[in-house]
């Protein structure tokens, strides 16, 4: 998708968060979510997830990438691209790990 701005903002200070909002309100996405990222950079579509098969980003250079469970040591969320930031996992358990996520 394209995001209607650029960058990643907080302005209250809050940490961002992938799949829900941290702040208490009950906003949580029902799914899985693989394969996370972000670049300093507008990206071609078809780079990224060409004929329903997501490609592989390492090429691509991400600024931040999180797999989301591809090498990832629970409760850590790795960052594999050039950011180093890497996350914690909240309200997940190692179970929730799906190796093949359509």
């Amino acid at each position: 998708a394209t995001a209607g701005s650029t960058g990643i903002r907080s302005t209250s200070g809050v940490a961002p968060a992938i799949g829900s909002l941290e702040d208490g309100a009950s906003w949580f996405w029902n799914g899985n979510i693989d394969e996370v990222a972000v670049w300093d950079s507008v990206q071609n579509n078809s780079l990224i997830y060409n004929s329903a098969k997501p490609n592989n980003l390492s090429s691509l250079s991400p600024t931040v990438w999180y797999r989301n469970g591809d090498g990832d040591t629970y409760p850590t969320l790795t960052d594999n691209g050039s950011a180093s930031r890497s996350g914690t996992m909240i309200n997940m358990e190692s179970g929730d790990f799906v190796n093949d996520v359509p």
